[in-house]
């Protein structure tokens, strides 16, 4: 009984609009977490070739979602939200810096390359292999 309450939409769509479709909330956080993406590209040295090819795959990515949601791309609104999520990451990198100057470099840098390798894998299944100038560190 509390799944299938859980499952009905708070508020009823608007008119033409698929009632799986995600609504604004949610499309804002999904471009500031495109935005929490590209940070970490960049975080990780992502050369700019990279970097370009990525943030062309998230604003596609954006735009398909709007369209999945019946609902106008606004390119203004998803640079906005992806600047606070990159911004927000930075923040959040400068703070575990801050912290983390008391760890052995050596356990850092291998934290770095872990987390790194990370990052790279998801960018290589959204936009495909980096070429090997492509792949830092």
């Amino acid at each position: 009984m509390l799944c299938s309450a859980a499952a009905v939409p708070a508020t009823a769509p608007a008119a033409g609009q698929d009632p799986a479709a995600p609504g604004a909330e949610t499309l804002y956080r999904l471009d500031e977490a495109d935005g929490t993406q590209l940070a970490q590209a960049r975080y990780c040295d992502l050369p700019p070739a990279g970097m370009s090819r990525l943030a062309d795959a998230l604003r596609q990515a954006a735009r398909e979602r709007a369209l999945a949601a019946n609902v106008t791309f606004d390119a203004a609104a998803h640079d906005a939200a992806m600047r606070a999520g990159f911004d927000d990451f930075r923040k959040l990198m400068a703070a575990f810096e801050a912290q983390s100057r008391i760890q052995d470099l050596a356990q850092r840098q291998a934290h770095y390359r872990e987390q790194c390798a990370e990052v790279r894998a998801g960018i290589e299944i959204l936009i495909g292999p980096l070429a090997k100038q492509d792949t830092k560190g």
